[in-house]
């Protein structure tokens, strides 16, 4: 615990030199939990993880922002190295049981109520509609381009078919037990997805993103600093990597040696550039990853209701979709480029 605690101080000046404040303020409230007995509460040590992730990528951002190693050569000698920091932790082959922490556990495996999902659905779709509409006659009034209020209607009843055949669906006894309802992890999805949407659309962090994405060099040129914000991108995605890393601990129900461990680090990769992430950088969106996942999630069920077909399938099928996928990117961009030229 105590080089730990080194390495979120650590993190913390790096959070306060790049201005980072979000960051800094998650790592705060992370050393706060270290030093206290308040981890005991499975919501806040959830927090725990997900500030951890944030040391991690800052210590790892800091890395390839200042000291200039490549991403790739960094990210791989530290996948390494945490990897054999977990088997020093729990032992090889060995894990840690989740059954006493329900929270836990409940985070992929519990469900919503079928009036509770049916609330959230609405109410999120109702949020986004009334939002959008808004949007759309200011920007009318004052004199600026504005989609039609027709479009935004249009758009508004698409997602609320879409979103009321999903919500009936999951509300259907599904399994031996006859299971009914949302899966919890479906809204704090979607709320992560909107919000991250909100940032990188929204925020100058999130354009200055997209520009360094882009072309590094060009968005330097322009102002912005550059190893900032490839801090800031290390900082969010560990983050986020330790929030999912939690819920596949959830599935499993245990935390064992190998967590994440095999195809896990290939298929998150592929389910961004699956879902429409350019490899090249500047252009994607979170929803590009969730569809990406699901595509991926939908080729082992399919294939699982063909007896005959192995595992050998769908390792082979999963990459020819994701070649497809790669290869559109690159002729996108080489249909941009000669366009430009």
């Amino acid at each position: 615990m105590t080089r730990l605690r080194i390495a979120m101080a650590l993190a913390l000046a790096i959070a306060f030199r790049a201005k980072l404040w979000p960051a800094l303020i998650v790592i705060v409230a992370g050393i706060i939990v270290a030093v206290t007995t308040i981890s005991s509460n499975q919501l806040i040590a959830i927090f725990f993880a997900v500030s951890v992730g944030v040391t991690i990528g800052l210590l790892t951002g800091a890395l390839v922002a200042w000291v200039r190693i490549p991403s790739f050569v960094v990210t791989l000698a530290l996948l390494l190295a945490w990897q054999g920091t977990v088997l020093l932790l729990i032992g090889q082959g060995g894990a840690i049981s989740l059954a006493p922490y329900d929270t836990i556990t409940g985070f992929i495996n519990k469900n919503l109520s079928p009036v509770a999902g049916w609330l959230f659905v609405m109410g999120l779709i109702g949020i986004y509609f009334a939002y959008t509409a808004w949007r759309s006659v200011k920007r009318k009034r004052d004199g600026l381009a504005h989609e039609p209020i027709a479009l935004v209607v249009a758009r508004g009843l698409g997602l609320l078919l879409i979103g009321a055949a999903a919500v009936y669906l999951l509300n259907q006894p599904r399994g031996a037990g006859g299971i009914q309802g949302m899966p919890f992890i479906v809204p704090v999805l979607l709320i992560l997805m909107v919000f991250w949407s909100i940032m990188l659309a929204r925020t100058s962090f999130g354009r200055h993103i997209y520009a360094v994405g882009g072309t590094a060099e060009a968005a330097r040129r322009a102002g912005i600093d550059v190893a900032r914000i490839r801090l800031g991108c290390f900082a969010i995605c560990s983050g986020m990597a330790a929030l999912a890393a939690v819920a596949l601990a959830s599935r499993l129900g245990s935390l064992p040696s190998n967590l994440g461990a095999g195809n896990t680090l290939l298929y998150a990769i592929a389910a961004a550039v699956i879902g429409g992430t350019s490899l090249f950088g500047g252009r994607g969106k979170p929803r590009d990853a969730l569809i990406g996942g699901l595509v991926i999630a939908i080729i082992p069920n399919g294939l699982g209701l063909r007896a005959d077909l192995g595992t050998q399938y769908e390792f082979m099928i999963t990459g020819v979709v994701l070649l497809i996928a790669a290869s559109v990117d690159a002729l996108t961009r080489l249909k941009t480029q000669s366009t430009e030229r």
